[in-house]
């Protein structure tokens, strides 16, 4: 990644507040999962190669928007075990292979939505436990360098936006290939 870049999104990121990280957060779901409405099941299950985008590596850009909220929902529960153990200052120490450990099944359908959800609930449940974010524990995210809790909340609804523009590519390009 472009250097420049990195800092620039560690710059937002830190500027991020917890109210402002969570308000992205519940506007992201809520347009993810009206891209999916908007093609309904059979389209939302179409895998479809998008252009390159900033935040699409190179092995998510074929993927179907179902594929890609089964990925956010893998991502959401990492971001609510980060949060719990460095709110609580333990560390965090994951084994996950970011380029293979959350990547989605290979045909997943409407099934995704429920578990997206969930997700989604479940990690506002556990930020709630957690009155304080900014300064609070630091772990080592694999891009980005050191972040705390705080950051890694603004970071939550920073991926689900990098995730809701590629839904909305998809939408544009099914609905005028079809």
């Amino acid at each position: 990644m472009n250097p420049l870049l990195e800092l620039a999104i560690r710059v937002k990121l830190k500027r991020t507040s917890r109210d402002k990280a969570t308000a992205q957060i519940r506007k992201e779901v809520e347009k993810t999962l009206a891209a999916a409405a908007t093609l309904g099941e059979e389209l939302s299950a179409k895998p479809c190669h998008v252009p390159k985008m900033p935040g699409v590596d190179e092995e998510m850009r074929d993927w179907s928007i179902y594929q890609l909220i089964e990925h956010n929902t893998i991502v959401n529960r990492i971001f609510a075990d980060v949060i719990e153990a460095i709110a609580q200052e333990k560390e965090y120490v994951s084994d996950i292979d970011p380029k293979h450990d959350v990547l989605p099944s290979e045909l997943p359908g409407p099934e995704v939505i429920e578990p997206f959800q969930q997700s989604v609930a479940d990690y506002f449940k556990t930020l709630g436990n957690f009155p304080m974010l900014k300064n609070v524990g630091k772990w080592e995210h694999p891009v980005f360098g050191d972040f705390d809790a705080r950051m890694t909340h603004a970071m939550c609804g920073f991926h689900l936006f990098l995730h809701r523009r590629q839904a909305e590519r998809i939408v544009s390009i099914l609905k005028f290939n079809g």
